[in-house]
């Protein structure tokens, strides 16, 4: 994030936490990081369903702070990641529940079933804040929770099928997310085209700035962030002999 916010600055392009929307999130996902180890506290304390609990209660109170937002971040640095809170415990949660999908059996339709109903609920959702006025502060977190459910099922039908090479481009999701505006820009910059050219021009330069940020930015990052964790872990007693491969932030996992 650092890197994408330099690089910014060189092409003129306003890209702060709240500008233009696109960092926010980050922010929050830093602030869930940040507070983990207590979290993981309360879940010995009080189990995950009260943890849960908790958090669905504080989403609530903050979207009642301000009931007509139809934006997600319409609540600031102070409450959106509030708000987010149970949609990133429904991902640790499963996290921890990984092994147990083993056990489910998903047939092809059952999935194409789940998928073709996940577009329909996020169509549905879109028509609610641009059409009915109920802004994504009221339907988001419930997409979470039919998410969560879906993303549960892709990976049990993925423990016994082969997964898509097409996947691997996903590795880069977080680069494309960082950088897309970067690319808009510089495609600005080449030329001005008819507005379908012009399109495809910005498509096309996006997913080479993309591409490249990941290969030279995100991927070292990440290989980086595993040789000091694991540097880390055979420093600790009993860790000789033994192969680690911590799980890094931000990385793809289904």
């Amino acid at each position: 994030m650092g890197v994408a916010i330099g690089l910014a600055l060189p092409i003129k392009l306003r890209f702060g936490y709240y500008v233009n929307f696109i960092l926010w999130s980050l922010v929050c996902e830093e602030i869930y990081y940040f507070i983990y180890p207590a979290l993981l506290r309360l879940r010995d304390l009080l189990g995950w369903r009260m943890v849960m609990i908790l958090a669905w209660l504080a989403a609530f109170l903050t979207i009642l702070s301000n009931p007509t937002a139809k934006e997600y971040h319409e609540f600031g640095l102070t409450l959106t990641w509030v708000l987010g809170l149970p949609c990133w415990l429904l991902g640790v949660r499963m996290a921890e529940r990984l092994d147990l999908f083993e056990s489910h059996s998903v047939t092809v339709i059952q999935i194409w079933s789940w998928r073709w109903g996940i577009w329909v609920l996020s169509v549905a959702f879109s028509a609610f804040r641009f059409h009915a006025n109920v802004g994504f502060p009221w339907t988001l977190n419930i997409f979470a929770v039919a998410v969560a459910w879906w993303l549960e099922r892709e990976i049990a039908y993925y423990r016994l099928k082969r997964v898509p090479r097409l996947e691997r481009f996903g590795d880069a999701s977080y680069s494309v997310y960082l950088t897309h505006m970067h690319g808009a820009m510089l495609a600005g910059w080449i030329m001005v085209l008819h507005a379908t050219w012009s399109w495809w021009l910005t498509v096309v330069v996006t997913a080479l700035f993309s591409t490249l940020f990941y290969w030279c930015v995100e991927r070292p990052s990440h290989q980086l962030a595993r040789n000091c964790s694991q540097r880390l872990a055979q420093r600790e007693p009993g860790s000789v002999g033994v192969e680690r491969r911590p799980v890094v932030a931000g990385e793809s996992t289904t």
